[in-house]
Parts: structure tokens; sequence; C-alpha cells
């Protein structure tokens, strides 16, 4: 599994924990599925809804360090 993958991987783990953290009807401990905006949401959904909220949480010092040794990787030398 390559790094793209493994990013991906944690963040909509991430992403579906945030749907299930923020839904009304989890909070609410509703009998309906219909009430749960975490189970009804696509993916696309969930990643609209969320993602300010994890970009947040992110450790933004440790992901600007993986983000610059990526570009070294790369041979992006002009953003790093």
């Amino acid at each position: 599994m390559d790094q793209f993958e493994v990013i991906f991987t944690d963040l909509c783990t991430l992403m579906r924990k945030l749907s299930i953290d923020r839904c009304y009807g989890c909070e609410t401990s509703q009998p309906s599925q219909r009430d749960h905006a975490c189970l009804c949401a696509t993916d696309e959904e969930i990643f609209s809804k969320n993602f300010n909220a994890a970009f947040d949480l992110l450790n933004k010092d440790k992901l600007q360090l993986a983000v610059k040794e990526l570009l070294r990787e790369k041979g992006v030398a002009k953003f790093y």
C-alpha cells in the first residue's frame, strides 16, 4: 500500500468517526435509522460535512512535515 492509500484510509476512518460523533440521531439515541445522518449519508456527504472539523483535529505541524517530505521524495523542490 503506498503512502497516499494509507493517508486516504486514515482520512476515511476519521471522517466516519466524526460523522458518528456529530450525528444528532446518535446523540439522542434515536431508534430509527432514518434519524441517523451517519448511516444515511454518502461518502461524499460525509466528507463535505466533516472535512473542516477533521482538518482542525489534525496535527498541522506533523502534516506539514509529512507533505514537505513527500514533495522532496517526488522532486518538487519549489514547494519546500
